[in-house]
């Protein structure tokens, strides 16, 4: 496939990931689709992240790195980013994951075979060093399926997913204000105006995060509650706030996708 320009903007922002990082862009920049940019904002951090990426950004004129010149967050960030893209399909990554490499051509061609669809992610291999085997992890396929789940699952693995840049502009961004679930309130914003799919394929070896703090996942089921209160639904979805307190109390462990 020969393309004369940037179809893709592949989005990532990074803090303080110098030790997973490398492996992260590498798997980006060795894409079998190579018709892409790859914006990368390095937010704030204090460590060897900023030469890391310094050095892939002199060899690889795909590559723009914006520097912020501290922590802001990674809702803003990602907004930076997508402010700065020009492609008509935009793709997340997170800086401690690994993308295989038919990974954007084959949500490329799907995106251009099915243009109804908004948002596509795909399923996920668990990268997880105390087993031998990585476990593969998925989310519904259609729409009807995934917005079932809405408020009660995650929709989408967020570091997968393409997105047409028509939801940013008819629809906003990430909310800045968030320092955890940006991904979530932004789903829960738009999933009745836009149309998701997953691919069942995994496409990204996905770092487990450590398990999620008390106040993370408070700040979730204040998202989550938030969006509910907007849509006049607290009462249709009460059981499940109810049920989400409930596994606070008890130090559930969380997961963040």
């Amino acid at each position: 496939m020969k393309l004369n320009r940037s179809e893709i903007s592949v989005i990532m922002s990074c803090y303080n990931e110098e030790s997973k990082v490398t492996q992260a862009v590498e798997s980006i920049i060795n894409q079998t689709f190579r018709q892409f940019e790859f914006i990368i904002v390095n937010d704030g951090s204090t460590d060897k992240t900023h030469e890391i990426l310094e050095g892939f950004e002199s060899t690889d004129n795909r590559i723009k790195l914006i520097h912020n010149p501290r922590n802001i967050g990674l809702a803003a960030s990602l907004n930076i980013g997508i402010e700065q893209s020009k492609a008509q399909f935009i793709a997340r990554m997170d800086a401690d994951d690994i993308a295989l490499p038919e990974r954007l051509e084959k949500q490329y061609e799907f995106m251009l075979n099915h243009s109804q669809i908004d948002i596509l992610g795909t399923a996920i291999f668990i990268r997880n060093t105390k087993r031998k085997h990585s476990e593969v992890k998925t989310c519904p396929q259609y729409h009807s399926q995934i917005t079932e789940r809405v408020f009660k699952k995650p929709l989408v693995f967020h570091p997968t997913v393409m997105i047409r840049r028509r939801v940013f502009e008819n629809y906003g961004t990430y909310d800045p204000a968030l320092k955890w679930a940006e991904d979530a309130d932004l789903w829960y914003r738009i999933y009745d105006r836009v149309h998701f799919h997953n691919l069942q394929e995994p496409l990204l070896y996905y770092s487990l995060k450590d398990k999620l703090s008390i106040k993370n996942a408070i700040l979730n089921w204040k998202v989550k509650f938030r969006n509910l209160k907007r849509r006049n639904s607290v009462f249709n979805y009460l059981p499940q706030l109810v049920y989400d307190l409930f596994l606070l109390s008890s130090k559930v462990t969380f997961y963040r996708f």
